[in-house]
């Protein structure tokens, strides 16, 4: 009896945990007025409540309270903490970063080198000699070493 009321109590709590979110949906633009697309939105302190804006700059996202702080940045531009203050609806106009992006570096690892073929590594001029004359790798091998 007692682990069914634990049980029970557990599972209300749960409930009331999942209902205690606040949902926040949005807008990034970019300091052109156009909308940012692919800029990432995190609540401060609870990485696992994220989001990243769609082709429309727009965003939905759930956050532990409506006291939270959204963490949005994008690539070239400034990070910036908005409160969410209990609003449902946040539009946000990033700025440009100061810091100028000059040059993209590329690094590449691994080396690959080239082989021959199995099939020609493994045939030798005693290997042909013995074998059957119809067979394609043979003729092959014979008129190469002829040329």
């Amino acid at each position: 009896m007692k682990r069914l009321i634990f049980s029970l109590l557990c599972a209300v709590l749960a409930c009331a945990g999942a209902l205690a979110q606040f949902r926040v949906t949005g807008t990034v633009f970019e300091p052109t007025g156009d909308t940012a697309i692919g800029a990432s939105i995190i609540e401060k302190g609870n990485p696992k409540h994220a989001a990243t804006t769609d082709i429309d700059g727009n965003f939905s996202i759930n956050v532990s309270s409506g006291k939270a702080t959204l963490v949005i940045s994008y690539v070239g531009m400034e990070t910036q903490e908005v409160p969410v203050n209990d609003r449902a609806k946040i539009e946000v106009t990033l700025q440009e970063s100061k810091t100028v992006l000059n040059e993209v570096v590329i690094v590449g690892y691994g080396t690959q080198k080239k082989s021959t073929p199995p099939v020609l590594s493994r045939l030798s001029a005693t290997t042909c000699s013995k074998a059957d004359p119809s067979p394609t790798p043979c003729r092959v091998f014979k008129a190469l070493s002829q040329a």
